[in-house]
C-alpha cells in the first residue's frame, strides 16, 4: 500500500498557469444571463436609471408582447413627464463573460421618436431614426463589450412635433431588449499529444502525464469538464471472488487526486475534473498518473502498451465552442523490459 500512497501523494493537481486581469465573472444568478452563460437578454426595467440630465425614470407597466428567455424583468419605462424634443437617457451596469459573438436589439415605443442610440462602455454600437430599433451590432463593434463590468446606455430622443408624446393610449414610454450570445475557444494540449512515449519498466513504472486546458477567449467559461480515459486495465493478478480486481492487483491504474478531480474507483480507467471560471487566455494544468505493474507470472515479457485519450468540454448551456477540433487529444504509452528490442525502448525514460 505504500506504493499506492505515494501515487496518491503525487496524483492530479490543477494549476492555473496563465491568467487574465479580468474583473470577476458574471454571477450565475444574474437574471439577464441565459442558461449557464450561453448569452444574455437584458430588458428595460427598474435597474436602469437616468443619466445626462434624465430624472424620474420608472417602470410604467410590464411588457407583454414577448416572453423573456430568462428571469430578467421586462417593462415599459419612462419619466414622469414627456416633452417634444426631450432626450431620455438611461444607463445600467451588467457583468458579462466577454464580448459576444453577436448582439442585437429590439425596441418598442408609445411615443414618436426622432432617434435611438445604444452605447456600450461609452462607444456607440447602434443608432436608428424614427420608431425603429438599431440594427444588430456589426462584428467590428462587438469588442466594445468586455469581460467583467460593462456600462450600457440607451438614449431616446423624442420627436419635436407637438403630438410626439401622444402616440398611443399608454403613458409615453419605451421598451427594449439587448441580446447577445457568447462563444470562445477551449483547447487541450500535452507534450505527449499524438505521440508514443516509451518507459523502461522492469520493476514497474509510474509516469505522470501533464495535460493543459486553455481558454483562448474571448469569453470566460463559467464551467467545463475535463476527462481522461485509459485504454484498459490489463491483467488482474489476483481477482476477488466477485470478479472485481483490487487496485494493487491490476496491471494498469489511472489515478488523479485533487479537489477538482475524481477517480473511477471501480475500474480505475477514467479521471473526471471540473473547471470553473476559466478566464480568457488562462490555462489550467492537470497531471494524471499511470501506474504500471508488470506481470510476474510472465518473466519473459518484453513490452506492454496502453493509451490515454482526453477531452475538455464546455458545460451544456454555456458559451459555444468556436473550434471543437482541438478539444481532445491522445497519447500512447509503451512500457519496456530490458529484453525489449524496440528502438523506442532503448531510449525510453
Amino acid at each position: 500500500m505504500r506504493a499506492l500512497a505515494c501515487l496518491v501523494a503525487i496524483g492530479c493537481t490543477a494549476v492555473a498557469v496563465a491568467g487574465s486581469s479580468a474583473a470577476p465573472p458574471a454571477p450565475a444568478s444574474a437574471p439577464y444571463l441565459l442558461g449557464g452563460g450561453s448569452g444574455f437578454q437584458i430588458h428595460s426595467n427598474r435597474d436602469w436609471h437616468g443619466t445626462a440630465g434624465t430624472v424620474g425614470v420608472q417602470e410604467i407597466q410590464p411588457y407583454t408582447n414577448s416572453t423573456p428567455a430568462n428571469t430578467d424583468r421586462s417593462y415599459w419605462i419612462g419619466t414622469t413627464t414627456c416633452k417634444p424634443g426631450q432626450k431620455l437617457a438611461v444607463t445600467r451596469s451588467v457583468d458579462l463573460l466577454g464580448p459576444p459573438s453577436s448582439a442585437s436589439f429590439a425596441f418598442a415605443y408609445t411615443m414618436y421618436t426622432a432617434t435611438t442610440t445604444v452605447l456600450v462602455n461609452g462607444k456607440t454600437v447602434g443608432t436608428a431614426t424614427g420608431n425603429n430599433g438599431p440594427p444588430s451590432v456589426p462584428p467590428s463593434l462587438l469588442d466594445a463589450f468586455h469581460d467583467g463590468t460593462n456600462q450600457l446606455t440607451v438614449v431616446v430622443k423624442v420627436a419635436s412635433t407637438p403630438t410626439a408624446c401622444n402616440a398611443g393610449t399608454q403613458k409615453p414610454s419605451f421598451w427594449f431588449q439587448i441580446s447577445g450570445y457568447f462563444a470562445t475557444n477551449v483547447s487541450v494540449g500535452s507534450a505527449l499529444q499524438g505521440k508514443t512515449e516509451y518507459f523502461k519498466a522492469d520493476g514497474g513504472k509510474t509516469p505522470a502525464v501533464i495535460i493543459h486546458v486553455t481558454n483562448h477567449g474571448p469569453d470566460l467559461v463559467p464551467a467545463a469538464t475535463f476527462t481522461v480515459q485509459m485504454g484498459g486495465t490489463g491483467a488482474c493478478y489476483k481477482p476477488e471472488a466477485d470478479g472485481s480486481c483490487p487496485i494493487l492487483e491490476q496491471m494498469f491504474v489511472l489515478l488523479a487526486h485533487s479537489d477538482v478531480c475524481t477517480d473511477d474507483k471501480k475500474n480505475w480507467l477514467t479521471v473526471s475534473c471540473s473547471i470553473v471560471d476559466l478566464q480568457p487566455n488562462q490555462t489550467t494544468q492537470f497531471i494524471v498518473v499511470v501506474h504500471f505493474r508488470p506481470d510476474s507470472r510472465q518473466p519473459t515479457w518484453t513490452t506492454e502498451g496502453n493509451s490515454l485519450t482526453w477531452r475538455a468540454q464546455i458545460q451544456t448551456g454555456g458559451p459555444s465552442d468556436t473550434n471543437s477540433s482541438d478539444d481532445s487529444g491522445q497519447a500512447s504509452l509503451t512500457f519496456c523490459s530490458s529484453r525489449a528490442t524496440d528502438e523506442g525502448c532503448k531510449t525510453g525514460q
